[in-house]
């Protein structure tokens, strides 16, 4: 960015994943500019950990031209796993190492904030929607397979579709358990008639897995929800292995609901962020 940011205390540097999929890239530029408006005062940055340029140190050489006295760190991760625990505070210490006069302060994940749990919700919904339009396919015959806790009320109208809750996939135990936390979040709030939360890889169940067992859901409208950034190689897999299901089961109507994505909520949660860290030190 070539504006001049006079007497700013920091830049805010985000750095998301990456992806070789042109369209994940332009979704995060889109983001970039959205917490980029909302946050005048400062520099706003974005960088990829890999797959897609400018890469951390490039865009971070690229924001302290402005010569600020502090860098906020903000992941566009939903969890802590190896990226955030591993290799973005390596990244973080080189830029220390390099920039001695310089705080760096580095955020956590997204992972359950209550913006987070509501824009997913927003996203079952919406694909609901998109299945209650379609024509009604007659009752199925099969067990319930109950959440461990009561849902909301799904209100008048057609009744709720359950949710198969899809992440990318860690062996990371912490951000396994925070994705099925997030899951039952979701579920509650969404008033979903059951959950089953998976992964496309490394962890389990697979994604595949469950996708083999539609018939033991009670209902046959099913929301296959990928808790995803930004579209890339693994939303282009999901839909790949829905669409193999929807031969396996064509009684059954399954929905993918769309990644996060550059939405004004979520520009508002990375920009309200980086607005409240504490820039007094490096940590």
């Amino acid at each position: 960015m070539s504006r001049l940011f006079a007497n700013a205390d920091r830049g805010v540097l985000l750095v998301a994943h990456g992806t070789r999929r042109s369209a994940g890239v332009a979704e995060s530029q889109r983001l970039a500019r959205q917490v980029a408006r909302l946050l005048p005062q400062w520099p706003v940055e974005l960088a990829f950990l890999e797959l897609a340029q400018p890469d951390v140190p490039s865009a971070a050489e690229r924001l302290l031209r402005q010569r600020l006295p502090a860098v906020v760190v903000v992941p566009l991760l939903l969890f802590a796993a190896g990226h955030w625990k591993r290799d973005l505070p390596e990244l973080v210490a080189g830029l220390r190492s390099r920039y001695p006069e310089v705080r760096f302060l580095l955020l956590p994940p997204l992972e359950c904030d209550e913006a987070v749990v509501a824009l997913a919700a927003e996203r079952f919904r919406e694909a609901q929607d998109r299945l209650e339009q379609e024509l009604p396919t007659e009752p199925l015959v099969g067990p319930l397979v109950p959440l461990e806790e009561p849902l909301g009320s799904r209100g008048p109208g057609a009744a709720a579709a359950s949710l198969i809750l899809v992440g990318r996939g860690t062996s990371d135990q912490q951000a396994q358990r925070q994705f099925h936390r997030l899951g039952a979040l979701v579920a509650q709030r969404t008033g979903a008639a059951e959950l089953r939360t998976c992964f496309v890889e490394r962890g389990r169940p697979l994604l595949t897995e469950v996708l083999q067992q539609l018939e033991l859901f009670s209902s046959p409208r099913v929301v296959v929800q990928p808790h995803l950034l930004f579209p890339g190689a693994v939303l282009e897999e999901v839909h790949r292995q829905v669409e193999a299901a929807r031969g396996w089961f064509p009684r059954y109507r399954l929905e993918i609901a769309r990644p996060l994505g550059a939405d004004a909520q979520l520009a508002e949660l990375l920009a309200r962020r980086a607005a409240l860290a504490q820039v007094t030190q490096n940590s």
